[in-house]
């Protein structure tokens, strides 16, 4: 039997501990994105608004017609 014909078991253990870890990161990953949206959802407050409401609009980030970033 040709060395080419054996199979390598040292090179079958690795990919399949590689393909444990990579399973095991994107578990731990999805876990942590999980608790990162309750996280966020725990501080965040739906607001709807009718029309005719005032509201009070912040216009730091407005950019209008005619600013110097549009000549």
């Amino acid at each position: 039997m040709a060395l080419a014909d054996r199979p390598n078991v040292a090179a079958s253990e690795l990919a399949s501990d590689i393909s444990r870890l990579v399973l095991a990161a994107q578990r731990n990953i999805a876990r942590a994105n999980d608790a990162s949206k309750r996280r966020y959802d725990l501080r965040r407050r739906v607001l709807e608004f009718g029309v005719g409401e005032y509201v009070w609009v912040s216009s730091r980030y407005l950019t209008l017609p005619g600013s110097k970033k549009f000549k």
